[in-house]
């Protein structure tokens, strides 16, 4: 109770990321990852080095980049560095270029004076393809349009003037790309900034904002790209480092970086039931369950169940009803 009232008085102070950093720290096998991550090392021989499998370093991987609010794993690395949880030593002098081959090859075709219609047939996919691919590149470069994408990226030398891809980039470009400049809000995304920080659930903001969910799933999509990060958990952490929200109110799952299901079924197990019974009340399979024990095990950082329980138990709130799928029941 101490820990929690001095975080908030921290954030009432100003100091939101020093809160940020107590409320959403970093697991050892989090720590553990993203220290070969640092090496470059790809998900599978990351997996082979610490005993485990693809899925569960990718995972681990994408709850550190949520936690940190970072981009990508690289990023997450720096911030790690940059908040004291990995040593200066795992710094890279230079990264991996983050546009893909494909990447740059459309922003090259772009600069030609292409149109996504003649981009699309060149390379055989749809429009609705060409437009993913070319918003992805300017959220990746926090750029507001291709033309400024492909300006920043041959100023900063991630292609050369024929488009083609380099394969690596200096530590200075690479703090360019992650320390974007945050753009002006407007009355109402500040408005929905604000409701994002008290709950991410669309259906209430819809009715909070008296606007239709595909328009706080806009909202969503436009402030992500404005502060540069990659989920909604991120934008409310950001916006609070960055100070433009007060307080943020965040959930059990998030605080721990548990889905909803992972939560339901240590709830469950906290009640001493079966992982056959946990598995009929959500309608999947037995070893679903103990895939997602497994998950929930990863990210509490716990080396059994029990430990996993007792970490869990520590927060003391409920996990959200379960949902069960349509259709048949199993008896």
């Amino acid at each position: 109770m101490g820990k929690q009232q001095g975080i908030n008085r921290r954030v009432h102070q100003g100091d939101a990321r020093r809160a940020v950093i107590d409320i959403v720290s970093l697991t050892e096998n989090e720590k553990a990852v993203l220290r070969l991550v640092s090496r470059e090392w790809t998900s599978r021989q990351i997996a082979q080095e610490l005993g485990s499998t693809k899925a569960a370093v990718d995972s681990l991987c994408k709850t550190a980049v949520r936690r940190l609010g970072a981009h990508d794993r690289f990023d997450a690395v720096e911030r790690a560095i940059a908040r004291g949880e990995l040593s200066e030593r795992y710094r890279r002098r230079t990264i991996p270029n983050p546009l893909t081959v494909h990447q740059c090859r459309l922003l090259a075709g772009f600069a030609e004076g292409q149109s996504i219609n003649e981009l699309a047939a060149g390379f055989g996919n749809s429009r609705h393809t060409i437009d993913s691919a070319l918003r992805i590149i300017r959220q990746k470069l926090g750029a507001e349009s291709v033309a400024e994408a492909w300006s920043k990226a041959r100023r900063w030398k991630l292609v050369d003037r024929n488009g083609k891809r380099m394969a690596r980039v200096r530590h200075d470009v690479f703090t360019k790309l992650h320390t974007r400049r945050v753009l002006s809000f407007t009355a109402r995304e500040q408005q929905a900034l604000e409701a994002f920080a008290r709950t991410r659930d669309n259906k209430r903001l819809s009715r909070e904002l008296n606007v239709a969910e595909k328009t706080v799933a806009h909202y969503w999509e436009t402030l992500e790209r404005k502060l540069g990060v990659a989920d909604r958990l991120s934008v409310v952490l950001r916006s609070r480092e960055l100070g433009l929200v007060q307080s943020v109110t965040l959930t059990k799952g998030e605080r721990l970086g548990l889905g909803d299901r992972e939560m339901i079924v240590l709830d469950a197990l906290r009640r001493g039931r079966r992982t056959g019974d946990i598995a009929r009340s959500l309608g999947v399979e037995e070893g679903s369950v103990r895939t997602l024990i497994g998950t929930a095990l990863l990210r509490l950082g716990a080396r059994s169940v029990k430990e996993a329980l007792e970490r869990y138990a520590m927060k003391g709130e409920r996990a959200p009803a379960p949902r069960r799928k349509r259709g048949l029941q199993r008896p």
